[in-house]
């Protein structure tokens, strides 16, 4: 009769007071060997309701740092493919922000490069932008005015001479 109410109620309580009552009953080693499946039971019961509970929260707040942190926590959880996924597609999106913030960034110091016109605009841009957009054009753009002012300083240069020779020849 104590076995069957254990039995019947099919929780760790009720095989520990038939084991104290008949600790070497007929059916002690069964009823150990139930309380560890029970608890085993209940533990992953448990784990299972933390491992939910952390995904709600992680995909509530939808951020990569709350899907690492799901991620850390239960690294093969039962989320933890979708959690993967989800990162994955957060990153994907935080780089697409930044390299639309860069592309602004580098848009407008070209334009202001662009409206300055001077080498030394031109240079400073290369150097923050040695890669960028307009590298080449800014690259040209310092040749021509070096071009520009070696022909300017020459045409100096034939002035002056050409005022010289006037004055001898007067």
């Amino acid at each position: 009769e104590a076995w069957q109410r254990a039995a019947e109620l099919d929780t760790p309580e009720s095989y520990r007071k038939y084991l104290q009552e008949y600790p070497d009953g007929a059916h002690a080693q069964e009823a150990k060997m139930r309380i560890e499946a029970l608890e085993q039971e209940s533990n992953a019961q448990k784990a299972k309701e933390r491992d939910e509970e952390a995904w709600r929260k992680a995909h509530a707040k939808s951020s990569i740092a709350a899907y690492e942190q799901y991620l850390r926590e239960f690294p093969s959880g039962l989320y933890a493919q979708q959690a993967k996924e989800r990162l994955n597609a957060l990153r994907e999106q935080e780089r697409a922000v930044e390299a639309k913030a860069a592309k602004e960034r580098e848009e407008k110091a070209w334009s202001g490069v662009k409206a300055q016109a001077t080498e030394v605009a031109y240079q400073a841009y290369l150097k923050e932008f040695p890669s960028g957009i307009y590298a080449q054009e800014a690259a040209a753009q310092i040749k021509a005015l070096r071009e520009q002012e070696e022909w300017e300083a020459t045409r100096r240069r034939d002035q002056s001479a050409w005022e010289q020779a006037k004055k001898q020849h007067t």
